[in-house]
């Protein structure tokens, strides 16, 4: 019992309310048994507890529960009647004292269906008091149902703690009161929507009564687990098992639509399940009459005890089979339960093979892109959820935030959608199939990481996150299960940071309401700043907060705060200080978790860019922890910084990168978790910031590693690892390290004027050093205008001609996709992609080719596409579809456009796909009519007839459809550019 609850006994509240005894104590504070010294009566006291009490965010919900609480006036509500602030700031809630039992006492073995029924009678008739009044309890369960006896003897339920309660608007839909209330439902009694984070309102209490009602009939929950995340999911997905045979079929029938997984398949409101219930009551009452009580067997009084039995959901929802599943039918709906999703088809291109994982948003398969044959893996939404806007909104939002975020650290998302689905539609995004572990497994593996090894990881992490946050995009769920480890064949490691669904786009924070609060529910109470614990508008520095968490955690081998209780770990968040890391930790690294880890943010570390100096100087500074440099073997790595090395070379901070070429091994078993197993990377790791240019690229990449400590053994390394492609390079004059980090602190500080001048000095001794002329690309870059940033692009390219590790740098993409915007440039930039990029620039190819706005040409895209095909990444993210609509469209312009439109309609009729209709019976679709260069004129015999074959086999395969396209394609004007028309 803490010490500050124990020693307010006997203290009087307010001049009225005398605290007699603790009756008990949680997270959030304690409730006294006290006396009301005017009125000589005894009541209960809530007390919000000392340590948070303070805090205003808390103190506003502890109001808004009083007020909300005190406006019910039921039998079965507990009363209200007092509530407010002493002058030493404790808040206190009064309320009836209730003498008698919780629900809960009375649980472990099944009750008779008719004792049953009165009770969840009572419970629905409070619901519906509360609901009509405008509340939502949002944590029924049964410690909060209490059973008294009233002055005629009779057993009455009384709902007590709103505490968590929502208010509804008018309208009835759920407006958030508090996001801190997120964390304290119980996940053995939320129900789906709230478990996974969506809009709450009185149907999420109802499937709670619903969980009490299958309690109370069979002596047992329907999910329990020892596993939160376990019972999550479980609320989520898994059917119900089947109620006990003694309770009568329209009954269970009844509980059943309460445990609906789709709210709207439940009853509307507590009125009508009410109505409901009682006509089931009356039947029962009848029953019992005439046949007695269930199995002649003797009921359990109303108070009986009982211990709680463990009771499991039959269906392993994790399971993954590694077997190719039976196919399905290409254009077969998805089926709603994930383990019979295996075979099908989604979006008619990505056959999924097996399950590898269930969370709480949707289910991960490991699938193969039939287009390319390259194995991926495909995220589906839980199609219990598919029907809740908010939740297919932060679907589409994790989808699209991690598909416009371009960093090696984080994992992107080729294409996402919806397709077919059992219900309505189901939304889908495609992921690459990575190799590695969750961080999380590396923490569990030991006692604590090697401090120079988290720091390595945590740099690439910060890397990460300095991206996200420069394209206003904060996390919000940073744990170590969503940062992914990945090692090369050479034992190095590379992180990915995964699973945007929780990220929030700091621009659109305070002009709408978050798209999601799953992270109060789903998001590790251990990791959660205390600003979001508050329920607080997040920004950058919340991601700050949870890498200090992460960063100490790795060094310590478990997280600075622990408890079984999520309320308590929110108050430590909010008030306890981390206890001290072990002295093997280094001073420095000590002193910067600290700084990450303040409770003040506008103290904390400010940005990933402040926390990268501080772990750059930790590594670099007076008694550096880098040495030796970390791999996962231990084995010393070289430094890679673009400009190579002269004299002594400073000792390696970050992994070398790995060739473009390297493929992973083949998939082994994937361990806990979704984890996302296997081929490839292509690793670009940082230290210092993005570099963006005046033109506001939201894509500019971070920069090569800046210069550390010096050390001549590293030089050795340096000159003899990794340089193979390059054999030129240890020959050639380098400039002195303190060079490059000069220039590299002006563009920091983006002063291009001053780079480009320490850059022009240098150049006049070393021409044609690699390292200068990407620094010059880069200030050029940063200096803008049309001549500087077609200059940059060549320097970028004669910098990576120079030096073969310069071709795995970002900065060209970056400019590339910069010059796409300037329609202007856009021919210079495709032209300096393929030309001078080669097989480099595929991401920023990748958008001119995906952008329906760029009117390319057949010639351009398909130069673009012939340079994109020999990537499977890059040809899984393009729109195949609308390529093979569009060489319908613009096979004119082929230089064989007979047979380009005849191979066109060859592979749309094998597709039998009903997306080219609208193609096919497009007004302003002609035919070549002149054959190209080199193309015989019987070449274009033909076509006529074979389009309306084409049309007429998809039609007749596809009538809605097709007459859809022809209705469509009516309305269009029709044009004619020199060749027959169609129509």
């Amino acid at each position: 019992m803490p010490a500050p609850l124990e020693a307010m006994i006997g203290q009087v509240l307010d001049d009225h309310y005398r605290l007699d005894a603790l009756l008990g104590a949680g997270g959030m504070g304690a409730v006294y048994r006290a006396r009301h010294t005017s009125l000589q009566r005894d009541v209960a006291i809530k007390v919000l507890h000392p340590d948070i009490g303070g805090d205003p965010s808390i103190s506003k919900r502890f109001d808004r529960e009083a007020h909300s609480a005190s406006r019910l006036d039921h039998p079965n509500c507990v009363r209200v009647s007092d509530f407010g602030t002493t002058s030493a700031g404790v808040k206190y809630l009064v309320m009836d004292l209730l003498e008698g039992r919780e629900l809960g006492a009375s649980l472990g073995k099944p009750w008779d269906p008719v004792d049953a029924c009165e009770v969840l009678d009572q419970i629905l008739a409070g619901l519906e008091h509360a609901h009509h009044c405008g509340i939502v309890h949002r944590d029924l369960k049964p410690e909060n149902v209490f059973m008294v006896v009233d002055l005629r003897g009779q057993q009455v339920a009384k709902i007590v703690d709103f505490g968590i309660a929502k208010l509804l608007d008018a309208d009835g839909a759920a407006e958030v009161l508090t996001r801190a209330g997120m964390v304290f439902g119980t996940p053995r009694y939320m129900s789906p929507e709230q478990a996974a984070g969506g809009k709450v309102d009185e149907r999420s209490d109802l499937y709670s009564a619903g969980l009490l009602a299958f309690e109370l009939l069979s002596g047992k929950p329907p999910f329990d687990s020892d596993d939160l995340a376990g019972i999550l999911r479980m609320q989520i997905m898994a059917p119900p098992p089947p109620l006990p045979d003694s309770v009568p079929a329209p009954l269970a029938a009844w509980v059943e639509s309460l445990l609906e997984k789709s709210r709207h398949q439940r009853p509307a409101s507590a009125e009508l399940a009410r109505a409901q219930l009682t006509e089931l009551r009356e039947r029962l009452r009848e029953r019992s009459t005439t046949v007695g009580g269930a199995d002649g067997q003797t009921d359990p009084p109303i108070d009986a005890l009982g211990a709680t039995n463990e009771f499991a959901a039959a269906t392993d929802l994790t399971a993954a089979t590694g077997e190719l599943p039976q196919a399905a039918p290409a254009h077969a709906p998805l089926p709603s339960k994930p383990e019979h999703m295996p075979g099908h088809m989604v979006a008619g291109r990505f056959r999924l093979i097996a399950l590898l994982g269930v969370g709480g948003m949707g289910a991960v398969f490991r699938a193969e892109d039939t287009q390319t044959g390259t194995p991926v893996a495909v995220k589906i939404l839980h199609a219990a959820l598919a029907d809740d806007e908010e939740l297919a909104a932060r679907f589409e939002r994790e989808a699209q935030t991690a598909s416009e975020l371009d960093h090696p650290n984080i994992v992107p998302v080729f294409t996402h959608g919806t397709t077919p689905g059992a219900g309505n539609v189901a939304h889908y995004l495609v992921m690459p199939l990575l190799e590695g572990m969750e961080l999380r497994e590396l923490i569990e593996s030991g006692l604590g990481v090697e401090p120079v090894r988290a720091a390595h990881l945590v740099l690439q992490l910060l890397s990460a996150l300095a991206h996200a946050h420069a394209h206003q995009v904060v996390h919000r769920d940073l744990k170590p299960e969503n940062v992914f480890v990945i090692r090369d064949p050479a034992g190095n490691e590379y992180i990915q940071l995964v699973d945007f669904g929780l990220a929030k786009v700091a621009e659109a924070a305070t002009s709408r309401r978050a798209l999601t609060q799953f992270g109060q529910v789903f998001g590790t109470p251990a990791y959660m700043s205390p600003e979001q614990c508050r329920g607080e508008v997040v920004d950058a520095r919340t991601d700050i907060y949870a890498t200090g968490v992460i960063l100490y955690e790795l060094l310590a081998g478990h997280p600075p705060f622990i408890s079984t209780d999520p309320v308590t770990l929110l108050r430590m968040q909010l008030a306890s200080e981390p206890p001290a890391l072990p002295l093997r930790v280094p001073v420095a690294l000590r002193e910067l978790v600290a700084d990450l880890l303040i409770k003040d943010r506008d103290r904390r570390v400010p940005d990933a860019i402040t926390a990268i100096a501080g772990i750059e100087a930790a590594l670099m500074g007076p008694g550096s922890i880098a040495e030796p440099a970390p791999t996962a073997s231990g084995a010393t790595m070289f430094w890679d910084d673009p400009a190579g090395a002269s004299g002594p070379a400073p000792q390696a901070i970050l992994p070398p990168l790995p060739p473009p070429s390297m493929v992973a091994p083949g998939p082994r078993k994937i361990p806990r978790g979704w984890v996302i197993g296997g081929v490839g990377v292509l690793a670009i790791l940082i230290l210092i910031a993005l570099l963006p240019t005046d033109s506001g690229s939201e894509n500019a990449d971070p920069d090569e590693p800046a210069v550390a400590t010096t050390n001549s053994a590293s030089a050795s390394a340096n000159a003899n690892n990794g340089d193979s492609d390059d054999p030129q390079r240890g020959e050639r004059p380098k400039p002195d390290a303190k060079v490059y980090l000069e220039i590299d602190r002006l563009l920091i500080a983006k002063d291009s004027a001053a780079a480009l001048q320490v850059i022009a000095q240098a150049r006049d001794e070393f021409p044609d050093d690699g390292g200068l002329l990407w620094r010059d690309g880069r200030a050029l870059a940063l200096a803008g205008g049309d001549a500087n940033r077609v200059t940059a692009l060549h320097r970028y390219a004669e910098a990576a001609a120079s030096e073969a590790s310069l071709a795995k740098q970002t900065e060209f993409e970056a400019e590339l996709r910069n010059l796409l915007r300037d329609k202007k440039l856009r021919s210079v930039a495709i032209d300096v992609a393929v030309r001078e990029l080669g097989g480099l620039g595929h991401t920023f190819l990748l958008e001119v080719i995906n952008d329906e706005t760029a009117s390319l040409g057949y010639v351009t895209r398909h130069r673009i596409i012939d340079e994109l095909q020999h990537d499977p990444s890059m040809v899984a993210r393009m729109d195949l579809r609308r390529q093979l609509a569009l060489d319908l469209a613009e096979a004119a312009g082929s230089p064989t456009p007979c047979v380009a439109f005849s191979k066109t309609l060859d592979t749309i009729a094998n597709s039998d796909d009903p997306y080219y209709l609208d193609a096919l019976h497009n007004r302003s679709l002609t035919i070549p009519a002149t054959p190209g260069p080199g193309e015989a004129d019987s070449a274009c015999v033909g076509l006529d007839a074979k389009l309306a074959q084409v049309q007429g086999q998809l039609a007749a395969n596809h009538p809605e459809a097709a007459a859809k396209a022809t209705q469509t394609a009516k309305k269009k004007k029709k044009k004619n550019n020199g060749f027959r028309g169609l129509f």
